[in-house]
This record gives C-alpha cells, sequence and structure tokens, in this order.
C-alpha cells in the first residue's frame, strides 16, 4: 500500500508501528499527508489493497515544504 501511494501519487509515506488497544493486534499505521484532491484516488488504493482497513481523514491548518506551499517568513 504505502510503495503505490509513493509511486503512483507521489506522496511521502511515514510507517509508525502501533498496536490496536481493543483488538491488541500490532500493524503499521501509514500518514500521508495530500491536497484533498488526491483524497479519493488514496481510498481506492487503500480499498485494492486492504478492503478492511480502519482510515481517517483530517483537514490540516497547513502543510509545507516538498509538494507543498513554501514556509513563509
Amino acid at each position: 500500500m504505502a510503495d503505490r501511494i509513493v509511486n503512483e501519487m507521489q506522496r511521502g509515506v511515514t510507517v509508525i508501528n502501533g498496536t490496536g488497544w481493543y483488538t491488541k493486534h500490532e500493524g503499521p499505521i501509514l500518514m500521508v499527508v495530500a491536497h484533498k484532491r488526491e483524497s479519493q484516488r488514496i481510498l481506492r488504493i487503500v480499498k485494492d489493497e486492504d478492503p478492511k482497513a480502519f482510515m481517517t481523514m483530517n483537514t490540516v491548518m497547513g502543510a509545507y515544504g516538498k509538494g507543498f506551499e513554501q514556509i513563509k517568513k
């Protein structure tokens, strides 16, 4: 899934090791920052790779750096 997001979307993916407290199952947490217009394509990749994946989407106040806005002085 992470490889597809990187290769198909040209977006970075941060992988964090996590444990679901309810299930006690360990697994990777993937964090991706993307433009809102890219969300449907990312949703399709996630569904293709793991139809049972748990996913949340949030709005951020700003994203700065490569691929996003430059930090203003």
